[in-house]
């Protein structure tokens, strides 16, 4: 079964950890290191871009506004 656009799966963690594995090309996010979610197919472009765009639109903004 493919994965389509139209689908969202939603998941609420109440002590979330993330952890990137390159030798595997997943990102796995974890409850309190128990149960887990691994996502495949992301690699270290992904990240960084998503690590670019987190400090741009999240971590800038929220900097901004704490000066305020």
């Amino acid at each position: 079964m493919s994965l389509s656009p139209e689908i969202t799966y939603e998941y609420y963690f109440k002590d979330a950890s993330i952890h990137y594995c390159k030798e595997h090309g997943c990102l796995r996010v974890t409850n309190d290191f128990e149960d887990s979610v691994i996502l495949h197919g992301i690699t270290e472009a992904n990240i960084d871009t998503f690590i670019q765009l987190y400090n741009i639109n999240v971590k800038n903004k929220k900097e901004v506004n704490d000066e305020e």
